[in-house]
């Protein structure tokens, strides 16, 4: 979460959600507001540092045969899929389920970080359905979990027959986890 890499991905946001602070129209007079998508972040990591491979990207090198699904978001209702997710991991003979909050500053959308407090120890957002829901679909899985802060859940720990706890892995992570 300190590296480059990071910071640049937390500071293009260009958001404050950070407790106790609040940020008025007079606070950014005359500053033009970033708010864009978080895959420009990537691109602007990778011409950072080329040689830096997401989870993803990294997998795709190690197996042949590989399928991407974005079941659902990190937070929020908007972006979610579990139908797509569901139909894939039937497909699979592996499901290797990523899952985790986005470290950061502020908690306009991340789940852990600076100024980013909870009291809540399960996954964020909908992650906990979508791995019952895939899980029920395909049992042999693989859970990886990527946060800055440890996940309870009694029913995955019960279930999935694999977990991964790959906490915040750094630059090489993805090639980490890939050849794990």
């Amino acid at each position: 979460a300190y590296t480059l890499q990071a910071n640049a991905e937390m500071l293009i946001k260009g958001e404050s959600g950070m407790a106790g602070v609040e940020i008025t129209p007079e606070m950014t007079a005359g500053q033009k507001a970033v708010n864009m998508d978080l895959h420009i972040a990537d691109d602007i990591i990778k011409r950072l540092s080329p040689q830096v491979k997401t989870i993803y990207e990294a997998l795709a090198e190690e197996f042949s045969d590989i399928t991407y699904v974005a079941g659902c978001d990190y937070v929020g209702d908007e972006k979610n899929d579990f139908e797509a997710a569901k139909k894939a991991a039937a497909r699979a003979d592996l499901v290797i389920m990523m899952v985790g909050g986005r470290n950061g500053f502020g908690a306009t959308y991340c789940t852990s970080g600076e100024g980013v407090d909870s009291t809540f120890l399960g996954l964020p957002g909908n992650q906990e359905r979508l791995v019952r829901e895939v899980f029920a679909a395909n049992p042999h899985m693989v859970l990886v979990h990527t946060d800055s802060r440890p996940v309870i859940s009694e029913w995955i720990y019960e279930h999935v027959p694999a977990i991964l706890e790959a906490w915040l892995p750094g630059t090489f992570g993805g090639i980490a986890i890939a050849q794990t």
